[in-house]
């Protein structure tokens, strides 16, 4: 049989189980321990070993594969978590290196995060992978609010398609900034805010896949299981007891409407909070503007103009409108 391979603009599109997750050479850390065995593809099914975990990967590993023509190595999907916190470890340092452009730092950020939530689907429960994703919450926030071009390179890199990965990783980029515009905090209230977008799908893992990857719309029995994602979330994230109470209220609330109508508590608008409302609003938008496999997706105006429709009852008027003028100022 042969073996699957999976990008981050990739993972989810697949029926059967990936083998191998493919990771640009530019993301990757010199002069650090890998932490997971790296692989070459020498033909369209045939993967070689090509570093063990414990070597070093530097800049003279990376210009060998350049020269060779390689742009990707690959990592096997049960060592992506792994992986990920080798990724992590180069993070913050490319994001302060003035002498790295946006755009690549952009890129470094987006894959980096786009690994952690791999992995975090594997285990929500994960206490340590939840601890790296406030580490890295907190460089993309301060990467991202010190930077007003970011979005524009975010949205180059994002997705066409909807992923559970990716999606999380665009709601985060868009409520760190929203929030921003809307008068939280830097640090603690935007940190938390962060956080809770990009874990506020995280429940999905518990629902059966098939009703996850549907090609078409759900049944209302399946319908009524997809809504317990939230919950899910919630008790699975609780239990590492490493999320603030307004994390976890976003990854339980970012369904509740203001007219008390959504789930999976059926909160009425005094019992919703800012963070949930900004989380809410990037959610809806990012989930009409990707592509499902049952319908296109909504360009930017299209999307803006449903959601114009539901203001005052599903979303925010404030929140809503802020978010406008920050995808106008893009």
């Amino acid at each position: 049989m042969s073996e699957d391979v999976v990008t981050a603009d990739s993972i989810g599109k697949l029926t059967r189980k990936p083998s191998f997750v493919a990771v640009p050479i530019k993301s990757m850390r010199t002069d650090a321990v890998l932490n997971a065995e790296l692989y070459i593809r020498i033909a369209p099914d045939h993967y070689v070993k090509y570093r063990d975990k414990e070597s070093e990967f530097n800049g003279r590993i990376r210009s060998r594969l350049y020269d060779n023509r390689h742009t990707y190595v690959y990592v096997k999907i049960k060592d992506i978590r792994a992986f990920s916190k080798y990724l992590e470890g180069n993070l913050k340092n490319t994001l302060d290196d003035r002498s790295v452009n946006i755009h690549e730092k952009t890129a470094l950020l987006y894959e980096t995060t786009t690994y952690l939530m791999r992995g975090l689907l594997q285990d929500p429960s994960s206490k340590e992978d939840v601890k790296q994703s406030k580490r890295i919450v907190d460089s993309a926030a301060e990467f991202i609010l010190s930077n007003p071009d970011v979005l524009a390179h975010h949205l180059e890199l994002s997705s066409v398609d909807y992923y559970t990965y990716t999606h999380s990783v665009d709601v985060m980029t868009y409520s760190i900034m929203l929030g921003k515009r809307i008068g939280l905090k830097d640090g603690e209230e935007i940190g938390n805010l962060g956080q809770g977008a990009l874990l506020h799908d995280i429940g999905k893992t518990y629902v059966d896949q098939a009703i996850n990857q549907k090609n078409g719309p759900l049944t209302d029995e399946e319908f009524t299981e997809m809504k317990k994602h939230p919950g899910y979330g919630y008790d699975a994230l609780k239990k590492t007891d490493e999320l603030s109470k307004q994390a976890l209220e976003i990854v339980r609330h970012h369904h509740e409407d203001l007219k008390g109508t959504g789930y999976p508590d059926g909160l009425d608008s005094d019992r919703i909070g800012i963070e949930v409302r900004i989380v809410t609003v990037a959610d809806i938008f990012n989930a009409l503007t990707t592509r499902r496999v049952y319908r296109k997706a909504f360009q930017n105006f299209q999307a803006l103009k449903m959601m114009k429709e539901t203001v005052g009852e599903k979303i925010d008027r404030r929140v809503f409108r802020e978010f406008v003028k920050m995808l106008g100022d893009v």
